[in-house]
């Protein structure tokens, strides 16, 4: 009696978890068959494109002009060699120039001076050998 009991839950706990996994795929196949084949709706949040009429814009005069004060200082030449093109707007090379320090600035750009035993760059071409090459592929 105790066997046919336990038998009967068994198989009703199995056609529970069947009718369960019928119900979940019926709804993922309706709910992929409605994503699929239902047309798109925008957001009622957008709405349908206008073409701009007229565009609100303001008048502002501009001469340019504006004081400012200038006091001219006259310095010592002195030659600086690099690679930047422009005007030297600062110049921190009074005393002494260390590597890491920064040199000089040109339109506002602070050049930084560098002393390192190997060159930063070089051009490389065929045949060239080196620490400098050795991952380059026209070594």
């Amino acid at each position: 009696m105790a066997r046919q009991a336990k038998k009967r839950r068994r198989s009703r706990a199995t056609a529970i978890t069947w009718v369960l996994l019928a119900i979940v795929v019926t709804a993922a196949l309706s709910v992929g068959a409605c994503a699929l084949w239902l047309p798109d709706r925008a957001p009622s949040i957008l709405g349908t494109a206008k073409q701009a009429q007229s565009a609100p814009a303001s008048v502002q005069s501009y001469s340019g002009q504006q004081q400012v004060n200038v006091v001219p200082t006259i310095s010592s030449d002195r030659e600086l060699l690099g690679n930047a093109s422009g005007i030297v707007t600062a110049n921190w090379t009074d005393t002494q120039l260390r590597s890491g320090t920064r040199a000089y600035q040109v339109n506002d750009r602070t050049v930084i001076a560098i002393h390192t035993q190997t060159p930063l760059y070089r051009d490389l071409k065929t045949g060239i050998r080196g620490k400098m090459c050795v991952r380059s592929t026209i070594c």
